[in-house]
């Protein structure tokens, strides 16, 4: 798999469990009786608060340098239009 393939899956990956985030959770929430505090359920108990935001933080910042660093720059080449006629 190249790595744009790879990029483009895991870009899917990302928005499609936003998605169900934002569409399922609310439900879920509701008829699970799930608890909502925001700390992670994996790395919490084991590294406490502290680091744990530390490393979200950490991972946030570094998705954002990431995006703004690949996105596609618009007028990098100037388009010139030629003015002559070919007969």
């Amino acid at each position: 798999m190249s790595g744009e393939a790879l990029r483009w899956l895991l870009g899917i990956v990302v928005i499609a469990h936003g998605v169900g985030h934002v569409l399922f959770m609310p439900a879920l929430h509701e008829v699970l009786r799930l608890q909502n505090d925001g700390r992670s359920w994996l790395v919490t108990p084991v590294l406490g608060d502290g680091i744990t935001s530390m490393l979200a933080s950490i991972a946030a910042g570094i998705t954002a340098i990431a995006a703004l660093r690949n996105r596609p720059t618009i007028g990098k080449k100037a388009i010139s239009i030629s003015t002559t006629r070919t007969s």
